[in-house]
């Protein structure tokens, strides 16, 4: 270790970009757990329906969380490079790529629910719920894939704070309290809604504040 020592600009900067990225690993926990206990107020069943949910957006998630990781990388490169031609390319592209998975799974839940639901060996009850849920949920995937790309290229432009920021939008900050408020309107029905809203929220905040940055960035 002679001769070792820490570099603090750069230490920084891994520090702004690395804490907030850990925190909305945590936040995916701290949503299922506020998420169930709603959930579990109306019976166990729903919150296995949403167990179900959870595991099958996993498939849809990972396709946008790859093709993410490369528009870090990529608008991260080329705003170092200064090519910011490249750099709206690639946004544009990972925007019009992100929406189109998330299209294809909406399509995939919303005219499969039945057959999804039935890997999971559901009752009659759970089978019912569930309908409802997947094909409502099912809508959150377009919304969920443009948040997800907008939250990448902020890391690209080394705005941690502000991918967070998305993140928490989606997961904790505005999907808890309006799956709280809908359920309170429309029963179990709502939970799912609530859902729904937050992610169509986000996404166009999201759009938004990217449209912002860019600007900045005179991208």
């Amino acid at each position: 270790l002679r001769g070792f020592h820490i570099e603090r600009a750069y230490l920084s900067q891994i520090c702004r970009l690395g804490i907030p990225t850990i925190i909305m690993n945590a936040m995916t926990a701290v949503m299922s757990f506020g998420i169930n206990k709603i959930l579990l107020s109306y019976s166990s069943t729903a919150a296995a329906v949403f167990g179900a949910y959870f595991k099958i957006q996993t498939f849809v998630y990972m396709a946008l969380f790859g093709l993410n990781n490369a528009l870090l990388s990529i608008v991260a490169f080329n705003r170092g490079a200064g090519k910011k031609d490249r750099v709206r390319k690639a946004i544009f592209l990972a925007g019009v790529y992100s929406a189109g998975i998330g299209a294809i799974g909406t399509l995939v839940m919303f005219f499969f629910a039945k057959q999804l639901l039935s890997a999971f060996n559901p009752s009659e009850t759970m089978l019912s719920i569930g309908m409802t849920a997947f094909r409502i949920l099912s809508l959150t995937f377009v919304f969920g894939g443009i948040s997800t790309m907008v939250s990448y290229a902020l890391q690209g432009f080394t705005r941690g704070f502000s991918s967070m920021i998305i993140s928490a939008l989606r997961q904790v900050i505005l999907l808890l309290p309006l799956a709280l408020l809908f359920s309170g309107w429309m029963g179990l029905k709502g939970v799912w809604i609530g859902y729904l809203a937050a992610e169509v929220i986000t996404a166009l905040t999201a759009l938004l504040y990217l449209r912002r940055v860019k600007r900045i960035e005179a991208c």
